[in-house]
């Protein structure tokens, strides 16, 4: 089993897990399967498919080229909190990176399922509407456990070729599934442990960008970092960063003097710098 990658901001710190056993996850013998949702060009399809776990009914997308042949597929398994199949998230709205991640590895011809754990999306809560409380960890594994033998079972798909892609908490679930040794438990192939950022992409680089220029900001032009507001200080900070980069990419000889001091010490509220 091999380990694809592991790509965060932060540590991912695995307590431990609860997976289950074998039994308690149980397939239905034949899901039901509607047309497809989606027909797209080379072929590939969009099902919306169902499968049990220990009683409850989860529904997914199954995407897969019906006219590929044999080919490697992907469960894909997303983050904590109601996150639904797509990744769209009840609080933070239609991230959608789940439904791209499908869409990335039918580029490279590998076959996925995405479902909606319980809690979110058509799966709901099931049997565990008058008890919530007691869905714990161990109720995700047992329906990861199911997604995999669901998508092991379908026509086509490589079952040597099967691999495990998990974002945030689902990563602990997907690492259950790679050490599941359960009698007629499929092999995972190799597995991608994925961490969200802690932010927005761009308000991350806005950061990135304040940092790298604040003991710059006195170098052009007498730039002073008490802006009147955060929106106003953004965009000083980005356009000392134009004129850096000009000046850098400069063949006029031109050097940047060392870096300034700063008065005291900065804070996005605002801070007068002053050069050495």
């Amino acid at each position: 089993m091999k380990i694809v990658a592991v790509i965060g901001l932060s540590v991912l710190l695995v307590a431990g897990c609860s997976s289950g056993k074998a039994s308690q996850s149980q397939q239905s013998s034949a899901p039901s399967q509607q047309p497809a949702a989606t027909s797209e060009k080379h072929g590939w399809t969009e099902d919306e498919v169902n499968f049990v776990a220990d009683g409850l009914t989860i529904y997914g997308t199954y995407r897969h080229n019906p006219d590929a042949g044999s080919a490697p597929a992907a469960l894909l398994i997303s983050e904590s909190g109601r996150t639904d199949r797509n990744g769209d998230n009840a609080v933070a709205g239609p991230v959608g990176n789940m439904r791209q991640l499908a869409e990335y590895l039918s580029g490279r011809n590998i076959a996925s399922l995405r479902y909606d754990k319980i809690g979110t999306g058509k799966t709901g809560l099931g049997p565990y509407q008058q008890h919530p409380a007691d869905v714990g960890s161990a109720v995700y594994t047992t329906g990861a456990e199911a997604g995999l033998r669901y998508l092991a079972d379908q026509p086509g798909v490589e079952k040597a070729k099967l691999s495990v892609y998990a974002l945030g908490e689902g990563t602990i679930h997907a690492m259950a599934l790679a050490s599941d040794t359960a009698a007629g438990a499929p092999k995972v192939h190799s597995l991608a442990l994925l961490q969200p950022l802690p932010g927005r992409y761009l308000d991350i680089i806005s950061g990135k960008l304040e940092d790298d220029n604040w003991s710059r900001g006195c170098l052009v032009g007498d730039l002073s970092l008490e802006a009147s507001s955060q929106s106003e200080m953004r965009r000083q900070l980005r356009s000392a960063a134009r004129i850096f980069s000009a000046l850098s990419a400069s063949t006029s000889g031109f050097s940047i003097p060392p870096v300034c001091g700063f008065r005291g010490m900065p804070s996005k509220r605002g801070m007068t710098c002053t050069c050495r």
